[in-house]
């Protein structure tokens, strides 16, 4: 039996006199991977900022293992923006991030992923100088440095060419097969061979599909 490590029951939002959701419930069970799907504007980005907000809300309820532990990072997330210094180096960057977590992810962790992703030689180079590819996928290692218990992308796969999304789609099943992924992306055909299960925002609402 899946064991669930975020319950929503009954979320409603409004942005303004837009109801973006009516009542929603769902769970995130361990080591599941997700695609969140929906039209423009239906509020896959919304639903993943608020659920970076959950301790704050009465409608999420975590599972208590994750609770209680001094060493798990909870969530970790990718929006829009990649979340990184561009005047500083990409080292500089993970360093910074890797620090600041409460279990920080071993060096040699980040010069595997760096070089999966064909980072490796440009560590000490400040981020502004890097193509909109290299800032996305230097945005997904800061995003995996926390080996999180729920990690949410959203639409991590822009940008990316595609011996890039090839490898991230492999680093999330191998070196991040035990992390529970919730994914909003458009390129649907790219993440169906990985997904387990899929939710649909639609008029407010959040459907299995």
């Amino acid at each position: 039996m899946n064991t669930s490590i975020l319950s929503c029951k009954n979320l409603s939002y409004t942005i303004g006199y837009k109801k973006i959701f009516k009542n929603i419930s769902f769970e995130i069970f361990a080591s599941d991977f997700t695609l969140l799907t929906g039209e423009n504007g239906s509020g896959k980005t919304s639903l993943l900022k608020l659920i970076l907000q959950s301790s704050r809300k009465k409608e999420f309820s975590w599972g208590k293992n994750l609770l209680a532990s001094k060493t798990e990072n909870l969530l970790s997330y990718l929006g829009h923006e990649n979340g990184l210094y561009s005047s500083l180096s990409l080292r500089e960057n993970l360093t910074f991030f890797n620090r600041i977590l409460r279990n920080p992810m071993p060096e040699s962790q980040i010069n595997n992923l760096l070089e999966q992703f064909q980072l490796i030689k440009r560590l000490e180079d400040p981020v502004s100088t890097f193509s909109e590819g290299m800032k996305k996928k230097s945005g997904i290692i800061r995003a995996l440095l926390a080996r999180p218990a729920l990690l949410l992308l959203d639409e991590p796969l822009n940008g990316l060419d595609t011996n890039s999304t090839q490898a991230f789609l492999k680093i999330l099943q191998t070196e991040f097969a035990a992390t529970s992924i919730l994914l909003v992306a458009h390129e649907i055909d790219k993440i169906f061979p990985v997904v387990k299960r899929r939710l649909h925002i639609s008029k407010g609402e959040l459907n299995h599909v």
